[in-house]
């Protein structure tokens, strides 16, 4: 994946958490909360948060096709990297925005 594709990846990262369910959010937060430098197993997802396998596997699907995860064989870390890059982006895009409001309330 290029640079720019990366960039675009994360800019869309914002649409993409507000079309999340409860499920995939709630895995994402189990993740990133128990994660502490190794993968958390699906088992122990699936019996903290009262989940059936194909639960799982669907919340997480959606947590990797947006990047936020990586399923490994010893289970699923969050993808860390991406999720600060995005949460810069957001940040950054949301400081745009503010100094383009600013500046048109000056203007009137």
């Amino acid at each position: 994946m290029s640079d720019s594709e990366e960039v675009e990846a994360r800019k869309s990262l914002l649409e993409t958490i507000k079309n999340f369910r409860g499920r995939s959010i709630s895995i994402l937060n189990y993740i990133l909360e128990n994660q502490k430098g190794s993968p958390v197993t699906s088992a122990k997802i699936q019996e903290d948060l009262k989940l059936t396998p194909s639960n799982l596997s669907h919340g997480g699907k959606i947590l990797e096709d947006a990047k936020m995860i990586i399923r490994e064989k010893e289970g699923y870390t969050p993808n860390l990297g991406f999720l600060l890059a995005a949460i810069l982006e957001i940040v950054l895009d949301l400081d745009k925005r503010v100094k383009s409001i600013e500046d048109e309330t000056k203007k009137k």
